[in-house]
């Protein structure tokens, strides 16, 4: 019964206070202002080829947030020589698509992102072939600062010459 008159007797210890709240700081946020970013703009001149053959070649503007794009899509009967049960119903399809875009890395910093994509038909028989098709995408990001040149390949031949004027 002692042991029990001692601990009612003596005082609580003393706890330790509690630790100050953690300070929370944000991840930095790269921003540009509205002016900063509508004056980023460059001119690259493109050219693409397969096969030993020019698929599209020309200039490509981009500014601030706004990509330059190319597309063309063509379809066309088979050949005259091609049996016309071979392809009743189908054609010969091919299509290319450019999307080349600025990127920013934050600080100043920035460089381009390129999406080629490149149908085409399917040489079956000589005749194309009931929708046959072959496709080749190539997704790329660059640098490329004013005056330069640089190539990309893809699969299938494909191969794409970028200049920048500006």
């Amino acid at each position: 019964m002692m042991t029990w008159l001692v601990l009612a007797v003596a005082p609580a210890a003393a706890l330790p206070p509690p630790p100050p709240a953690p300070v929370r700081v944000p991840p930095p946020i790269f921003q540009e202002s509205r002016d900063e970013l509508l004056s980023r703009k460059a001119t690259i001149e493109v050219d693409i080829r397969a096969g030993g053959q020019e698929l599209w070649s020309g200039p490509m503007r981009l500014a601030g947030r706004v990509p330059a794009t190319f597309s063309r899509q063509k379809s066309d009967a088979p050949a005259g020589d091609c049996a016309p049960e071979e392809n009743r119903y189908s054609g010969v399809r091919s299509s290319l698509s450019v999307n080349l875009s600025l990127m920013y890395y934050g600080a100043g910093k920035s460089g381009f992102r390129l999406t080629v994509n490149w149908d085409r038909p399917a040489d079956v028989n000589g005749c194309g072939g009931r929708d046959a098709s072959r496709s080749v995408g190539l997704t790329q990001t660059f640098n490329l600062e004013p005056g330069q040149e640089t190539s990309l390949t893809g699969d299938g031949g494909l191969t794409i010459r970028l200049r920048r004027r500006d």
